[in-house]
């Protein structure tokens, strides 16, 4: 169970059921490489406890990975269509406000992502009449690490969507 958007691109899967909720993390990858420039909207807050994070802007949150190697844009989030509060809306193509994510430490653009969502009991989902689990997942991280310099952006999102 993987958002049918970036199943295709995800590798190295792990998944754990803690109390009949499923945990899934995984790699994106295209090309069989794992380069990616990243282009965000919403706001780049930073924190002492929370490090570097992207946050709402304007009800609005999306980020969106583009390989390096062929070109391929992959949204893997947006916060108008994706999780459980939105798992029946259509995409909204409109994504000309992305900004470049740059390495606050070297100024590059390539990074690995790592991404992992929480879901609620599966059963829980189609008895509530839920036709599309894969996209009603309750919760999303995101995690970057500079392939330049190996900076890490731990949860740079860290986003409930139910």
């Amino acid at each position: 169970m993987l958002p049918l958007k970036i199943k295709p691109y995800l590798i190295n899967i792990y998944e754990e059921i803690d109390d009949g909720n499923s945990i899934i993390e995984g790699e994106l990858s295209c090309c069989g490489k794992q380069e990616f420039q990243i282009t965000y909207d919403g706001l780049v807050k930073k924190s002492i406890l929370m490090g570097t994070y992207v946050y709402l802007d304007v009800n609005k949150l999306v980020l969106e990975a583009k390989c390096k190697h062929c070109g391929r844009k992959i949204l893997i989030f947006d916060s108008s269509i994706d999780g459980f509060s939105n798992y029946e809306k259509n995409p909204n193509t409109n994504v000309s406000r992305l900004k470049s994510f740059d390495c606050k430490k070297c100024n590059k653009n390539n990074y690995t992502v790592k991404i992992k969502y929480e879901y609620s009991d599966v059963q829980e989902l189609i008895e509530e009449g839920i036709e599309n689990v894969d996209n009603a997942y309750s919760w999303i991280w995101v995690s970057l690490k500079c392939n330049e310099c190996n900076l890490e952006y731990r949860k740079l999102i860290d986003f409930e969507t139910a």
